[in-house]
């Protein structure tokens, strides 16, 4: 009886197990960044974030680093998943680009943190943006068909970081600094069209896509 009374009291008096919480993953998103941006041009893109296992993490804070790793931007995550999500809680930030032509690599960074009281790991993103001079000179790309002459609708269309698709009419504008450009344009079932142009003025340039028999299944 007394050993088991004594056997109670170092039960009693030992220390209570430590019990470390696994912290929770996550994991992030950026999306509406538009490429090319003019220098200095403000533009807001979106960030996302999701726990790996379900919490809520509306309030909580995410950061925009810029390619020298310094924080450029905060922002809040919503209160509520982003539309057609049940988990991916997001921002909207505002963000001025670089003065400077050419391609950054920025990040989006969701610091480590306690959210719903569990700790939650850090997590990051990285996107990239082209700068680029305001635009001086529309090109108006016209694209038919060499075999039907008709026009081709959705043909894609791009002179260098400079795209769009084309309409019903087969055309489509773009408009970009004067430059020389690599200009590609394609359309499923087309042979490829690309050449270099120079662009020093307002132009409008007419192209007529060449059937891939093969992909037409005719050869």
């Amino acid at each position: 009886m007394a050993e088991g009374l004594e056997e109670a009291r170092e039960s009693e008096s030992s220390p209570a197990s430590s019990v470390v919480a696994k912290k929770h993953g996550t994991s992030m998103a950026v999306w509406n960044v538009p490429t090319p941006i003019e220098y200095g041009a403000r533009f807001n893109p979106r960030i996302g974030v999701r726990c790996d296992d379900g919490c809520v993490l509306s309030g909580a804070t995410v950061e925009v680093l810029d390619d020298t790793g310094k924080k450029v931007a905060t922002g809040t995550l919503s209160p509520d998943p982003w539309g057609g999500t049940s988990d991916l809680y997001w921002a909207e930030v505002e963000l001025r680009a670089p003065v400077d032509g050419g391609y950054h690599g920025w990040s989006a960074r969701f610091p480590q943190t306690t959210v719903a009281s569990f700790q939650h790991d850090e997590a990051s993103q990285a996107f990239g943006l082209s700068t680029t001079k305001p635009p001086e000179c529309t090109v108006t790309v016209g694209v038919t068909d060499e075999d039907t002459r008709e026009p081709v609708d959705s043909a894609y269309v791009r002179l260098g970081l400079h795209s769009g698709y084309t309409d019903e009419s087969g055309l489509v504008k773009v408009a970009l600094p004067k430059d020389s450009y690599e200009f590609v344009v394609w359309k499923t079932k087309h042979k490829m069209h690309r050449t270099t142009v120079v662009i020093a003025k307002d132009e409008d340039l007419r192209v007529e896509l060449t059937g891939c028999k093969v992909c037409r299944g005719l050869a």
